[in-house]
């Protein structure tokens, strides 16, 4: 993925901070410190690609790369103001030549390469050109980036909000606005529930989980700071870890969840989404204890992480700010839709204009 940005021509300038191991939400390790929010320094830029997200808003660079294996390129675009899309699994090809090990099965579906940038054209050239084929990735699938015609005008279902989450009204009404410039745009939209939220989100995190205590947590914890540790004990308790028989039985379980959701799809070809239905929490709100994790992943980012299991593209756009500090939306399609999802998110970009801009007025 790397080499093909830099076979068509990029100039890679740096590498951005991360938590240790990728696996925290907020950018703070004991090697670099923590990432700053360029919009106000007491909120998280987001993480795992917290660095690439910040430098992105702050104007180094103009396109970053990230992983999103459960919301690590869509939560930095949702922090920083910036646009992003975690492509179909199998869209960018990922190879790791450093890696001692392959990842699990389930890490693999869920893990996908993407582009973040300020505006979502450059996103979707960063797409393009991500996305050309490596061999040595085994799940790489050509598959053209622009699909048929669509009718019009496209149905978007805005996701109904689960009577268990606790919201923040201004985040709620920013998701609608953006469902109104879709509106304006020619979308038809019609409020609709999910497919089962809450048992996808669950799947996600017990087959994640487990994955990651049977053959990664040992070694993570040797090398590990303890916040890491403290925040990896809040993720744990968070999952059900599972035995053999039963990690099969999700694995096969996925399969009939993502059918619900191709089924639903096929109904409504795009799904308009709160990214978080809060606001950016504090720098390092994982570090204050396993109630916090847990509102943190199950209630804020429900809509986030859910995703990562099921394999399918979903972009994120700025649609305003609360109070002083950015929101985002997202918007989900289905398999190598990443097209229809851009396009929607350019037609709410069009009505918002680049937030980056309102930050570098700011500043």
């Amino acid at each position: 993925m790397t080499a093909n940005l830099k076979k068509s021509g990029a100039i890679i300038i740096g590498l951005t901070n991360t938590p240790e191991f990728s696996m925290r939400g907020f950018t703070d390790n004991p090697l670099h410190g923590a990432t700053m929010n360029p919009w106000d320094g007491t909120i998280t830029c987001g993480g795992s690609s917290g660095g690439a997200g910040a430098s992105i808003a702050a104007g180094i660079g103009t396109i970053a790369h990230g992983n999103d294996i459960g919301g690590s390129l869509r939560w930095p675009a949702f922090c920083n103001g910036i646009a992003t899309i975690k492509p179909t699994q199998g869209r960018i090809p990922a190879f790791n030549p450093s890696a001692t090990a392959e990842r699990p099965l389930m890490a693999q579906f869920m893990s996908a390469q993407g582009p973040l940038a300020r505006e979502v054209r450059d996103v979707r050239l960063a797409l393009e050109v991500m996305s050309q084929r490596d061999m040595r990735d085994p799940w790489w699938v050509p598959v053209p980036l622009e699909g048929p015609p669509r009718p019009k005008p496209i149905k978007v279902a805005l996701a109904r909000i689960p009577d268990d989450m606790d919201t923040d009204a201004d985040i709620i009404a920013l998701v609608r606005t953006a469902a109104d410039h879709l509106t304006s745009a020619g979308y038809d939209i019609t409020e609709a529930e999910l497919p089962d939220l809450a048992g996808t989100w669950r799947l996600w995190c017990d087959l994640i989980m487990t994955e990651l205590s049977v053959l990664q947590e040992a070694q993570m914890r040797e090398h590990a700071s303890a916040d890491f540790c403290q925040t990896l004990d809040g993720f744990l308790k968070m999952a059900t870890i599972l035995d053999g028989r039963a990690y099969m039985e999700a694995i096969a379980r996925r399969s009939r969840v993502l059918r619900n959701w191709l089924a639903f799809l096929e109904t409504y070809p795009l799904v308009l989404t709160p990214l978080s239905v809060k606001r950016t929490p504090e720098a390092r709100a994982d570090l204050h204890g396993d109630a916090r994790i847990r509102s943190l992943f199950w209630n804020d980012l429900r809509f986030m992480s859910s995703i990562n299991v099921l394999g399918l593209p979903a972009a994120v756009v700025p649609v305003g700010l609360a109070g002083r500090n950015p929101v985002g939306v997202q918007l989900i399609g289905s398999r190598y839709c990443e097209d229809v999802c851009l396009d929607a998110a350019a037609a709410i970009e069009a009505k918002v204009g680049i937030l980056a801009k309102r930050l570098w007025e700011r500043i």
